[in-house]
């Protein structure tokens, strides 16, 4: 009985080995200089867009060899007054907006991943977490590509459309009402991460 046990506890040991040498995890970091994230939408006037900045993020990935396995962990934030245009009138409203002194940070943490595709380095997905904008956690679903650079730095992309009332945003106005921004918005992020 006494082998038999020593047996089994060689072979998991033995597994533990092989599963750890064939999928590395590695953690990467977001290059803020690099990377971006504009927030567009329509109003009664004009388009508009804004950049945000001071954005953080991490992620978790693990490899096999030279490809990419998964993303274990992503998280996001992004401070909401760091959301800012070339207008400093809009940039209040859209701060009033986001209720940023009651709720200074937007967040995001991942669920699930679903790597639907890769080619190469090229890879594309689909993910699923809770977004948390103005106090208000919804879960949303986002697609997106990217590629991976040697296993240093990673670059991910996309655009999700999202609704300012499933946050309970009350879309700003201006010039006495003339002005009326769409409740639909945009946002466009392209992230460069680096290994840690």
């Amino acid at each position: 009985m006494k082998s038999k046990g020593k047996i089994k506890a060689f072979i998991l040991l033995a597994v533990y080995f092989i599963v750890s040498t064939t999928y590395a995890q590695e953690k990467y970091k977001l290059v803020q200089d690099k990377s971006k994230l504009i927030v567009k939408g329509t109003s009664s006037v004009h388009d508009w867009e804004m950049n945000a900045s001071d954005l953080k993020s991490e992620i978790l990935v693990s490899f096999s060899k030279e490809n990419i396995l998964k993303f274990d962990e992503v998280s996001f934030s992004c401070p909401a007054k760091m959301i800012l245009s070339d207008n400093s009138i809009m940039d209040n409203k859209t701060h009033n907006a986001l209720k940023a002194s009651e709720h200074p940070v937007i967040s995001f943490k991942m669920e699930s991943i679903s790597i639907n595709r890769t080619e190469g380095k090229d890879f594309s997905g689909e993910i699923y977490g809770n977004v948390k904008i103005a106090g208000v956690s919804k879960p949303i679903k986002l697609k997106f590509s990217g590629n991976i650079s040697d296993k240093s730095i990673i670059k991910v992309k996309g655009i999700v459309s999202m609704k300012m009332s499933d946050f309970e945003i009350i879309p700003p106005t201006a010039m006495l009402g003339a002005l009326k921004t769409g409740n639909d918005v945009e946002v466009e992020y392209e992230f460069y991460f680096n290994k840690i």
